[in-house]
């Protein structure tokens, strides 16, 4: 059994890292939608005055590693970027004032846990139609389904993670269990099973802002 998540962008929703080909169609998909709906997550920029196509972004890339990814679908695309980068924790507060404030971000960082809230609050766009079955085939199926809501895509994967199980099979026969766990009730069922006065049953590692 294992887990797999997804850092998004939202319209894009990110751990092993997309292809710099890839990227440049992730963010032209975010970013065009943005462009052309006005809006994006109820939030919007578009054309300035003189006609310059810019977008507006916020995500979590604090030390600027993806600055050359940045820069390279500028020069593909003739579109600037104006980022604003928060670290995680600081990121969905971000979000939620700009929404509420009418906001000026067209392209946001979502983590996985963020898309059906988001989606369900109108706070981002449906992206479905744009995504093309290219860019769907260099995306892994897992990912996708974390940027998915009621059916709809509401961004894409900038990187995605998977957490793996790993199970003492010695314990689980005591217990009285002659399999692993193969769906998330039988993981509950045997983490309270083989749970015992100072034997927690599991172990698991979550960041405290996605409680």
């Amino acid at each position: 059994m294992d887990r797999t998540g997804a850092d998004t962008m939202g319209a894009v929703t990110q751990r092993s890292s997309l292809s710099r080909r890839t990227f440049l169609r992730v963010v032209g998909t975010a970013s065009g939608a943005a462009l052309a709906s006005g809006l994006l997550g109820s939030c919007g920029s578009g054309p300035t005055a003189s006609g310059e196509r810019v977008v507006n972004l916020l995500w979590s890339d604090v030390t600027n590693v993806r600055a050359p990814l940045i820069a390279d679908f500028t020069n593909a695309t003739g579109i600037k970027v104006n980022q604003t980068n928060v670290q995680y924790n600081q990121r969905l507060n971000k979000i939620q004032t700009a929404v509420q404030g009418g906001g000026d971000f067209d392209v946001v960082q979502m983590d996985t846990v963020w898309t059906a809230r988001f989606a369900a609050a109108g706070w981002v766009d449906d992206l479905t139609s744009r995504i093309t079955d290219a860019i769907k085939q260099d995306v892994p199926a897992a990912a996708l389904g974390a940027v998915t809501y009621n059916g709809k895509l509401y961004g894409l994967p900038l990187f995605n993670s998977a957490k793996h199980l790993f199970y003492n099979a010695k314990l689980l026969k005591e217990a009285g269990f002659d399999h692993p766990p193969a769906t998330l009730d039988e993981f509950v069922a045997q983490a309270k099973g083989t749970t015992k006065q100072g034997q927690w049953g599991s172990l698991w590692s979550w960041k405290q802002s996605e409680a």
